[in-house]
């Protein structure tokens, strides 16, 4: 896989870790193959969309639990689910 400009746009180094980066990159089944995740408009719109939906969207808030206060991510994500899951899609249907 290479950019526009023919660079490398993954690099399989050792260093500084001490391990492959890519084999334990986000690419991996634990982070659900780096489809969800927050770091664009697009990914954490699909990612809030996934929660909306209800589906898996516990191990969503698992994720965020491990890299953000447990109180306010829980409280972000039962605002989503009961405003956006809930009523969202009761009055589209």
């Amino acid at each position: 896989d290479h950019d526009a400009f023919g660079n490398a746009r993954f690099v399989s180094s050792e260093i500084p870790y001490g391990h492959d980066r890519m084999e334990h990159a986000t690419y991996n089944a634990a982070f659900n193959w780096g489809y969800t995740a927050f770091d664009s408009t697009l990914e954490a719109l699909m990612t809030a969309f996934q929660c909306v939906t209800l589906e898996g969207w516990s191990e969503v808030m698992f994720a965020v639990n491990d890299g953000w206060h447990t109180a306010p991510s829980v409280a972000v994500f039962v605002l989503l689910i009961v405003l956006g899951g809930i009523v969202t899609v009761n009055i589209i249907l």
